[in-house]
């Protein structure tokens, strides 16, 4: 079994000490490694007035900085809010900073006010959920595929190592290739089957 710790840097009610509160929140995460714990989470919401945090991949890349052991990463992550590429290419970012320490936990999103906030139906939370998290998982470890998700790269772009530790969009190599990736990372995103 093991242990972590949730953080939720908030500081109701309107954010007056949110940065005196990252820092006791990044202090906080080194004694729970010194005190061994196993990992520690963040969650998101955004535009909440007491500063609940609104970036967790930034968190999880601060939380990875100051930390040598302990997972680092999402408790929910709402992914339906977002380009699916661009989450895998950021955790697969925090993997790299954190030595593969990085722990993406995706929701689908409640809040109505957030899916207005980001211009979507909250009816489609549910296929934009199940359309991203197989983006993901395929940015990270499936071979060539194509897609017709409305998240998907524009036509003409594939997926593709860049170096033995990092994943990315890049022009497609050959004509005709119409978002089909060329070259896509094999297992966690940081272990990648081919390097340049």
């Amino acid at each position: 079994m093991k242990f972590g710790l949730l953080f939720r840097p908030q500081d109701p009610p309107n954010a007056a000490n949110i940065g005196r509160r990252w820092a006791e929140t990044l202090d906080a995460a080194e004694a729970a490694e010194v005190a061994g714990f196993d990992g520690v989470f963040v969650p998101e919401h955004h535009m909440m007035p007491d500063g609940y945090l609104p970036a967790p991949m930034v968190a999880c890349g601060a939380l990875a900085a100051r930390t040598k052991r302990v997972d680092v990463g999402t408790t929910v992550f709402l992914l339906p809010y977002y380009n699916p590429i661009q989450v895998a290419e950021q955790a697969a970012m925090v993997d790299v900073i954190s030595g593969g320490r990085m722990r993406l936990g995706c929701g689908l999103g409640a809040l109505p006010e957030e899916f207005a906030l980001y211009g979507l139906d909250a009816k489609t939370q549910i296929s934009r959920f199940e359309e991203a998290i197989g983006l993901v998982q395929q940015a990270w470890s499936g071979p060539s595929w194509t897609t017709t998700a409305s998240t998907s790269p524009p036509p003409g772009r594939s997926a593709r190592c860049r170096s033995r530790r990092s994943c990315g969009w890049a022009p497609c190599p050959t004509a005709g290739c119409a978002g089909r990736p060329g070259s896509a990372c094999r297992g966690s995103p940081t272990r990648c089957t081919t390097s340049t």
